[in-house]
C-alpha cells in the first residue's frame, strides 16, 4: 500500500483487499488470490451469473520464501500471460537451478541463479566480495559434486 500510496499520491482512491475476501462490483463477486510468483502477485476471480473465471499475469507454483504461495483457484475459464506455454517449453524445478552455474552466455563463464542470503557477515563490506575468480573456483568444486 505505501508504494502505491508514493506512486500514485496521497489524495489516490486505494483500498487495500485480504486474499480471499470478496467484493461485490455491480452484481459481480470479485476476490484476489495468491499467484506465487512475487510479492504481491495476484490471480482475480471474477464471479458472474454462476460463471467464475480467473485471470492471472506470471505465477509460480513451487514454493518460494519470498512471496505467497500460489493458490491454485477452482475456475470454468483460465486467462493467463503465457509467454512460454507452449507444449515446447519444458522446465526443470528451480532448485535445479539454485547456486554457481557453468554460463556460455556470459563473458564470465557463470551465472548465479535464484540467489538466497545464507547468513549475514556484519564482519565484511561490499568491497571484501570475493572475486570473479573465488566464483570459478567454487563453480568447478559444484561439478566435481555432481
Amino acid at each position: 500500500m505505501a508504494v502505491l500510496r508514493e506512486r500514485l499520491g496521497p489524495d489516490a482512491s486505494i483500498r487495500g483487499i485480504p486474499w480471499g475476501e470478496s467484493l461485490h462490483l455491480e452484481g459481480v463477486r470479485v476476490s484476489f488470490h495468491p499467484a506465487g510468483h512475487i510479492l504481491g502477485s495476484a490471480q482475480v476471480r471474477v464471479e458472474n451469473r454462476g460463471e467464475v473465471w480467473v485471470v492471472a499475469g506470471d505465477y509460480k507454483t513451487e514454493s518460494d520464501p519470498t512471496c505467497e504461495p500460489f493458490e491454485l483457484v477452482t475456475c470454468n475459464t483460465f486467462v493467463t500471460e503465457s509467454t512460454f506455454g507452449l507444449p515446447i517449453y519444458h522446465w526443470r524445478p528451480q532448485r535445479d537451478f539454485e547456486g554457481i552455474q557453468k554460463s556460455s552466455r556470459h563473458k564470465s563463464g557463470i551465472a548465479v541463479r535464484f540467489p538466497r542470503i545464507s547468513r549475514w557477515r556484519q564482519d565484511k563490506k561490499p568491497a571484501d566480495a570475493d572475486s570473479l575468480d573465488a566464483l570459478q573456483r567454487l563453480a568447478g568444486e559444484a561439478d566435481d559434486r555432481k
